[in-house]
């Protein structure tokens, strides 16, 4: 949900709408931990080999997205 609502923040005006839907307890598919328990990222490690980041997360969603546009404009 935070991925969706910065994406929803640099893209504002192109119509983008984030739907959040409940799920109910038949629904096998998605455990009932947080997956947030699998998704933290933890860079503390590779900062002590001396990187650093560049772009922050937002710009790089952004650069990202960007790119894809542009290749399947390309195609089209």
């Amino acid at each position: 949900l935070k991925i969706a609502q910065m994406l929803l923040e640099i893209y504002n005006n192109r119509g983008i709408e984030v739907i959040q839907e409940n799920r109910n307890e038949e629904d096998t598919y998605f455990e009932k931990k947080s997956f947030n328990d699998d998704l933290v990222i933890n860079i503390d490690k590779i900062k002590t080999l001396g990187w650093t980041p560049k772009i922050s997360v937002q710009e790089g969603f952004k650069r990202t997205i960007d790119s894809f546009e542009v290749n399947c404009n390309e195609k089209n």
